[in-house]
């Protein structure tokens, strides 16, 4: 498991936007080399869901928290989202 495999530039983004989605893409969740893998197995435990599903919503999180810090519009997450954001909350390591 590895973060998102899409570090391309936005079209439309400045440069602060496109800053924060690289920083968004290279968050691993924590210091150590399975960090994220770790993470993603907390967020199926959690949410009672497939790794599969887990590490999307990982994924689908990134991009919420970007909208989050960059959109205009208030956002809300989805459920699944939500859960991931209430586990990564909870982690008292990061």
């Amino acid at each position: 498991m590895t973060a998102s495999t899409d570090p391309a530039p936005l079209p439309h983004a400045d440069a602060a936007q496109q800053a924060l989605w690289q920083r968004l893409q290279a968050y691993r969740f924590g210091e150590a080399d399975d960090a994220l893998p770790v993470f993603v197995r907390r967020v199926a435990r959690e949410a009672k869901v497939s790794l599969t599903v887990a590490a999307q919503a990982v994924e689908e999180y990134r991009r919420f928290c970007f909208l989050a810090c960059s959109g205009a519009e208030d956002v809300t997450p989805s459920a699944l989202i939500d859960q991931v954001w209430h586990t990564h909350l909870t982690d008292t390591r990061e």
